[in-house]
């Protein structure tokens, strides 16, 4: 029903602007009556959003939200939008129009890749394969918080996989399991990861095999704030541990 909505705006909109505009191009000026009547005022994108299930406050805000420049054209708006419903904001007991407003609010760049479809696919699947114990409905959940994660390329997809691989020596089953527990780790660069990994060996006093335990037990610590850390070892100082056990206990 939602889609056949889309399509059916979509042809109004196609009948209404784009043919005013076909008219212009060929040194036929429309009718100064007519034209009011078939270009609305309420910009196609906000349409087809609120044709998708947003109300029209939040449609409104996500266009404010737009990047600046020139955006690809209404047909690969909807066909975006369409796709996002289908299969990455797919199979939540959430309704999917209220994932589509979280991830596009949160990353509204994407509509800037509507002309980048294959690509938003192709990543689509290296995400799933890299956060492979992630259920269908963990997924959706996971790319409405964090739509980031699609705008990466493939190979960005891989090379931080295997960045924090290297960082940490973790197992290909580890990595898996660490990458599903915190998918906020593909949003790190490769010299954040190193910079993190090094930085917690060196305040933990801990080697790469110890390193590899935390983050196989805890991968968050590789989000954790420094502030956070420094918290626990001064809490756990002020109770008289030797910077040896503190190390041992403050993850």
């Amino acid at each position: 029903e939602t889609m056949r909505n889309l399509l059916e705006l979509l042809v109004v909109w196609i009948c209404s602007v784009q043919g005013v505009a076909v008219v212009a191009r060929a040194g036929r000026a429309a009718p100064q009556m007519v034209a009011p009547q078939l270009v609305s005022s309420v910009e196609p994108v906000v349409q087809v959003l609120c044709a998708a299930g947003l109300s029209e406050p939040q449609a409104q805000e996500v266009w404010g939200r737009r990047p600046p420049g020139r955006l690809p054209g209404i047909v690969q708006q909807v066909a975006l939008i369409e796709w996002l419903q289908l299969d990455p904001l797919a199979g939540s007991n959430m309704h999917t129009e209220r994932l589509l407003y979280m991830a596009l609010h949160a990353s509204p760049k994407l509509m800037l890749y509507a002309g980048k479809l294959p690509q938003l696919k192709a990543t689509l699947e290296a995400v799933r394969a890299a956060l492979k114990e992630l259920t269908q409905r963990q997924l959706a959940l996971t790319l409405a918080h964090n739509p980031g994660i699609l705008l990466l390329s493939p190979a960005d997809v891989e090379l931080r996989a295997a960045s924090l691989q290297k960082a940490t020596s973790l197992d290909a089953a580890e990595l898996t399991a660490a990458l599903s527990a915190a998918p906020r780790l593909l949003l790190l660069v490769p010299e954040q990861i190193e910079a993190r990994a090094g930085w917690i060996r060196s305040r933990l006093s801990i080697q790469e095999g110890e390193l590899r335990r935390v983050v196989a037990k805890a991968p968050l610590t590789m989000l954790a704030k420094t502030s956070s850390f420094e918290s626990r070892i001064s809490m756990l100082a002020s109770l008289g541990l030797s910077e040896s056990l503190t190390s041992l206990l403050v993850v």
